[in-house]
């Protein structure tokens, strides 16, 4: 599909102009993607070429960067090594201009394509389109950033319009299997091209039948389980999308309605799934919760008492508790639940012996001093920062090369410090408001109330570490000249 569109587009782009004011002496970097193996990238080389042949520029002054069958939709920009290299040697100097067939060649998601520019910007480089129907280039930040937003809806159009493609005609479907029209004995079924897999066929349409009588969140739990190990699928996951796809109905979704598909031999029928839609539907909040709690980690990852070791995390089956587990002594074990747990009653013991006096005595005090400091400091770097440049500017010299770049090195230096002062302060401030919160929670008397999210705040703020045994859980809390070492069996 993608491909269609750059076969159109290139029927306009057979004339190449000569760009006036080119700089000489660069090396140029011609990107190329297409994303999918059924495309060629010759349509992007030859256009290359062509502009190249235009502009008079030679053959030993290019790189290509060539990006095969990796699609810009599905593939994050990190994950794309020809992208990275070329960036790298954007960023390093070594290119210092970069053609590219298309914006959508670069990026089909709007942030992305604001990186990528931020790192052009930064280079100072030219970048040319070799496409003549795609508008220049700009060095305003804002009509690229219009332009992203374009592309960015071009890849979700793109996106969209492939989702029902795989709806319809996937590359591959468990329980079937995909083959070309052929005769056949029985007449029903010479126009499939998607067949059943006799392999698979009894359970899936047992397994549709016996969730549809489903009564409990556990029957529906232990079918789900026994399933995935009888179908072999990697996960819960991948066995619950089974019974949520109308194709083994013959049938796919757009929006409420259901539209027939007659390429698909139907292994149930569609009254059969919609039975088993309203089971999954009563049953599938509950599900989450049991898989996240199955992979959940706690607030604070746990210590083992005996060698002081972080303890690793253990994802378990569905239904169960993920736990932490000392790699060295086997015995010391813990479940995410159970630790989060000694928190969230530990903290609620500590907010409710404290008073309102304390805390801002204590923690105010403290913050306010700390900021002060930070504020001093960054005062004085400031007014280094200015002595520096003042001597500077009464002593530069333009044949001194090595001191312009300790000058430069210096500013560098000074500057690195005051962003870091800068980020203590706010983080700072952002204490300062979660002890306020503090202080409104203790005046209202509603800690048991509190929200998930706040108490994993107050873990951050209050829980210094939590140590497990075989025989006790402890937990070392800051404003420990309240609370001290809080101990649970």
């Amino acid at each position: 599909m993608e491909n269609e569109m750059l076969d159109k587009t290139l029927k306009y782009s057979t004339k190449h102009y000569k760009v006036n004011g080119i700089r000489l002496k660069k090396k140029y970097g011609v990107y190329i993607r297409v994303s999918g193996n059924s495309q060629s990238e010759n349509l992007q080389i030859e256009a290359a070429k062509k502009w190249m042949e235009a502009n008079g520029i030679p053959i030993s002054e290019v790189e290509f960067f060539n990006e095969h069958a990796l699609s810009a939709n599905k593939v994050v920009m990190e994950n794309r090594p020809q992208l990275m290299r070329l960036l790298d040697a954007v960023k390093s100097g070594e290119i210092t201009c970069v053609l590219v067939f298309t914006r959508c060649r670069l990026a089909r998601n709007f942030f992305e394509y604001n990186e990528i520019l931020d790192i052009f910007y930064a280079a100072n480089i030219d970048v040319f389109f070799t496409c003549n129907e795609t508008a220049p280039f700009s060095k305003d930040y804002l009509i690229e950033g219009i332009y992203g937003i374009q592309i960015q809806s071009e890849g979700a159009n793109i996106k969209a319009r492939l989702q029902d493609v795989h709806k319809i005609n996937p590359p591959q479907k468990f329980g079937y299997v995909k083959r070309e029209k052929q005769k056949s004995e029985e007449p029903e079924i010479e126009q499939k091209r998607y067949c059943v897999d006799e392999r698979y066929h009894y359970k899936i349409i047992k397994a549709f039948e016996n969730i549809a009588s489903v009564k409990s969140y556990d029957e529906l739990l232990s079918l789900i389980l026994r399933n995935k190990k009888e179908m072999k699928r990697n996960s819960v996951e991948d066995t619950w999308k089974i019974f949520r796809s109308p194709f083994y109905a013959g049938h796919y979704q757009k929006g409420p309605h259901y539209y027939l598909l007659e390429h698909v031999q139907p292994m149930i029928d569609l009254e059969l799934f919609h039975e088993v839609q309203r089971v999954l539907e009563q049953f599938e909040q509950k599900l989450i919760d049991s898989i996240i709690t199955s992979r959940e980690q706690s607030f604070v990852t746990p210590i083992c008492k005996e060698c002081g070791s972080k303890m690793a995390h253990k994802n378990t089956i569905v239904g169960k508790s993920a736990y932490y587990k000392c790699s060295k002594h086997k015995n010391i074990i813990i479940t995410t639940t159970e630790v989060n747990q000694h928190l969230k009653e530990s903290i609620i013991e500590l907010i409710g012996s404290l008073c309102e006096k304390d805390i801002k005595f204590v923690c105010r005090r403290a913050i306010n001093s700390s900021i002060k400091a930070l504020e001093k400091k960054k005062k004085e770097l400031g007014n280094q920062l200015i002595g520096i440049r003042e001597k500077y500017v009464l002593n530069y010299d333009p044949n001194n090369h090595k001191g312009i770049t300790d000058h430069m090195d210096k500013v560098n230096n000074i500057q690195t410090e005051v962003e870091n002062l800068n980020s203590q302060i706010v983080d700072l401030s952002n204490t300062q408001s979660l002890v306020n919160d503090l202080i409104n929670v203790i005046r209202v008397g509603l800690i048991n109330e509190i929200s998930l999210d706040k108490l994993h705040l107050f873990v951050n703020f209050m829980i210094k570490q939590v140590i497990v045994s075989e025989e006790a859980v402890e937990l070392e809390m800051y404003l420990s000249e309240f609370k001290g070492v809080k101990k649970l069996a």
